[in-house]
């Protein structure tokens, strides 16, 4: 759908982006990076919900500790960004959540994700303790011992060694994302361009899509990245959650460790800005992944318009750069990937800027001259960049009260494919 920025019902400017061509960009603009995942708040100084601007790696280890939140934020500042804004989630205990009628050997917890520490998980089942065993991999397909369950913290999924017959409880605890990105929205909104979250907890990452909507919704464009999960069973029958160009997924958003590589990623995305595509970008500090699609299994992906991290000769790179719209969605398709939508987003600023001196004059064709003349000298700075191919602008009345502009750009797509013939025989001199 057409993304609506502001309100006509207050007096100001309000922007509908639609979709029509395509998009270019070459303007050179940094990026600013916010991290929320989990910290070590006992070792770390750093406070639950607290919003902290991160300048160097010993400041990043100092605050939260060696935790993903931290190691992260340290791989976004090797990657270019500078500086981040960081916020740690809470930590929220759950006591005997009842499990005694789940009936099979798999589960779900109902709270999600949790704290990546089996010793703060404990499950208690027919009056036996059983001992967790993390894992990155779909838990259903683990044959756990007898007394021990595989959990994955970031899916919040469990698989026993055998199904309750009369009783069952957990203890765990989980991380609280709603509040720590409602931080980050509040006190960081008006700064970040790109919101990335260390979990790929389908409750967090829909959190990450609402927080992001309702920046947007007020003139502070910001793009969410999630990882798409510790795994996919099956690349051909996956589904992209989302349809929606400022939100990107990655797969696989882990390294060799089983690390998020989320940080790595939006320190990428802040160093180089809206000046050049993330396609074949490498990912600094990171050795390797996870899990290393198979061509076929890119293939899926590229198709359902997840940013592949794919194994390159010198470390992880990123294979292509696309926004999670889907090919039917005609409003936002011409933002469908990351250089377009960014471009898009900074358009949309220098418009509201220039356009909101404008409320409050007289309506007169002077006034709608003078605005169509401002925001076309915009555009053609943008042009003189090669930040657009084209654009046109026009101004026309509404009401006695309100005007229309329109602002069309021409934006190309980054080079994706070279055809390289090489033919052996006769070279004419």
């Amino acid at each position: 759908m057409a993304i609506t920025i502001g309100n006509s019902t207050l007096p100001g400017v309000y922007v509908r982006q639609e979709s029509n061509s395509s998009v270019g960009i070459n303007t050179t603009a940094p990026a600013d990076v916010g991290l929320v995942g989990e910290a070590d708040l006992t070792n770390g100084t750093a406070s639950a919900n607290t919003l902290y601007t991160v300048t160097t790696a010993p400041q990043a280890t100092r605050l939260f500790g060696d935790s993903p939140l931290g190691r992260n934020v340290v791989g976004a500042l090797q990657n270019g960004a500078y500086p981040i804004y960081a916020v740690a989630c809470a930590t929220v205990d759950v006591s005997a959540e009842d499990i005694s009628g789940l009936g099979t050997t798999s589960g779900t917890f109902e709270n999600g994700p949790l704290v990546e520490d089996a010793s703060t998980i404990s499950f208690t089942v027919d009056s036996t303790s059983l001992s967790a065993v993390l894992t990155l991999d779909d838990p259903s397909t683990k044959t756990p011992a007898s007394g021990e369950v595989y959990v994955n913290v970031h899916s919040a999924e469990f698989e026993l060694d055998a199904a309750p017959s009369t009783s069952g409880t957990v203890d765990y605890s989980y991380l609280d994302y709603t509040t720590a990105l409602g931080v980050m929205e509040s006190e960081a909104g008006d700064v970040i361009d790109w919101l990335g979250i260390l979990n790929e907890n389908s409750d967090a990452r829909n959190t990450l899509q609402a927080t992001v909507g309702s920046l947007n919704a007020t003139f502070k464009p910001t793009i969410g990245v999630v990882g798409a999960g510790t795994y996919i069973s099956d690349t051909s029958t996956y589904t992209n959650p989302f349809d929606d160009s400022h939100m990107q997924v990655l797969y696989c958003p882990r390294n060799s460790d089983g690390e998020s590589l989320v940080g790595a990623y939006l320190g990428v995305r802040g160093r180089i800005g809206i000046d050049q595509s993330a396609m074949r970008k490498r990912l600094s500090g990171v050795e390797g992944l996870l899990r290393n699609p198979t061509d076929t299994e890119k293939a899926d992906l590229d198709a359902a318009h997840v940013v592949v991290i794919e194994a390159g000769p010198r470390g992880p790179r990123m294979m292509n750069d696309p926004t999670c719209v889907d090919n039917s969605n005609t409003d936002e398709l011409a933002y469908n990937h990351g250089l377009a939508r960014l471009l898009g987003d900074y358009i949309t600023l220098i418009v509201e800027e220039i356009s909101d001196p404008y409320i409050g004059r007289l309506h007169t064709p002077a006034a709608r001259s003078a605005l169509r003349g401002e925001v076309s000298q915009a555009m053609r700075n943008l042009l003189n960049l090669n930040a657009v191919t084209g654009f046109e602008v026009s101004v026309e009345e509404i009401s006695s009260t309100q005007a229309r502009l329109t602002v069309g750009v021409g934006l190309a797509k980054p080079l994706r494919n070279i055809e390289a013939v090489i033919v052996g025989g006769d070279v004419s001199a």
